[in-house]
């Protein structure tokens, strides 16, 4: 094959990697002619520059649009009071591990939570108010304490702050609670932050009407690892 044609070939396939917006640059390159030159490395060359170019392309979001952002998405988040999300949440600590779907509906006056572990391995149903929560076990048995932590740290021996969780589950810091740092996305929502001990990292988010609200989120500290896979969301 001529390498002409050759070069036209390899450029067809650059712009099929980078996109329709590189279509007229590719074309204009297509007829760059090896003549005496190393016709490979010519090729490799041309190709790399283009991908450096197609990745320069996307300009960095300032700072202040994107804070801008946040502030609006914070303030619509904070605003939903009401909602429900079903998904899996799967739990590490050290070398034990546990997986279980996810029910979590929350409202104004308290929250209901229903964990299903796999192959009949339990339900487990934690229903909480202002004043009292209670978890029901797969056994019957119910235990009852005044705030959510303080009955998984009973229960379960964790330490972890469920009431954080409620925030952090929609992609917002706790309020009233420090925030050691966070790092906003192109989009001004929270990519990564860090909180009571916590780091959370956000992974994804959907578009669920006029709201972004979280997708797939870690949370980590030095014993637990949670992973969280939200399919459904409504509001």
């Amino acid at each position: 094959m001529a390498p002409f044609t050759t070069t036209v070939l390899h450029f067809l396939w650059v712009k099929r990697l980078l996109g329709r917006n590189r279509t007229l640059k590719i074309y204009v390159l297509s007829h760059i002619t090896p003549n005496n030159l190393n016709y490979s490395a010519g090729v490799i060359t041309i190709c790399l520059a283009l991908m450096i170019t197609g990745c320069t392309t996307q300009q960095q979001v300032p700072d202040d649009i994107k804070a801008a952002k946040w502030q609006l998405h914070m303030e619509q988040v904070y605003q939903l009071n009401a909602w429900q999300l079903k998904g899996r949440i799967a739990v590490q600590m050290h070398k034990d591990g546990w997986s279980a779907s996810l029910l979590w509906q929350q409202d104004s006056q308290g929250y209901f939570l229903r964990l299903i572990a796999p192959l009949g391995r339990g339900v487990y149903e934690l229903t909480g108010s202002e004043n009292k929560v209670e978890l029901q076990m797969q056994e019957g048995n119910t235990l009852t304490a005044k705030d959510p932590e303080a009955l998984l740290k009973e229960s379960l021996g964790w330490h972890f702050p469920l009431s954080g969780l409620s925030y952090w589950v929609r992609g917002v810091p706790q309020p009233g609670v420090k925030l050691e740092s966070f790092v906003l996305d192109r989009n001004g929502r929270i990519a990564d932050m860090s909180q009571s001990g916590w780091q959370i990292s956000y992974l994804q988010y959907s578009n669920i009407t006029d709201y972004h609200l979280p997708k797939k989120i870690v949370m980590h500290n030095e014993k637990l690892k949670i992973r969280l896979i939200i399919k459904d969301w409504q509001i």
